[in-house]
């Protein structure tokens, strides 16, 4: 179960603001429920049940260690979105602090992982 004190949400006089509010609910619910490097490990493969080995790799991006996701469904999406065949998967934001690196998608490739 999930509470919310909606008298922290700051809607205010703007649909604008409620919908950005619901945004960060959804994100932060992903959070919670699968995107996170400490999750990582226990992705499995839904056909076999067994977990997935080596989801993330890291590879050097532009002289930046970055963290790339490869899961067979999100890499053929973006293998398909992109047109590029040899994508090895999403990059993964490798700046800020430790909540963000590895835990978001690289925002100069994907802007916000929720809308």
């Amino acid at each position: 179960m999930i509470q919310f004190n909606l008298a922290h949400f700051s809607a205010g006089d703007s649909l604008v603001k409620l919908e950005d509010n619901i945004y960060t609910v959804m994100h932060e619910l992903v959070h919670v429920l699968a995107f996170s490097p400490m999750l990582y490990p226990f992705y499995i493969d839904p056909k076999t049940l067994q977990p997935l080995p080596n989801v993330t790799m890291i590879k050097m991006v532009n002289g930046l260690n970055t963290t790339v996701l490869n899961t067979p469904p999100l890499t053929q999406r973006l293998r398909k979105h992109f047109n590029c065949s040899t994508l090895e998967g999403a990059y993964l934001e490798n700046q800020g602090n430790a909540g963000n690196v590895g835990s978001h998608f690289e925002r100069r490739v994907f802007f916000n992982e929720v809308k």
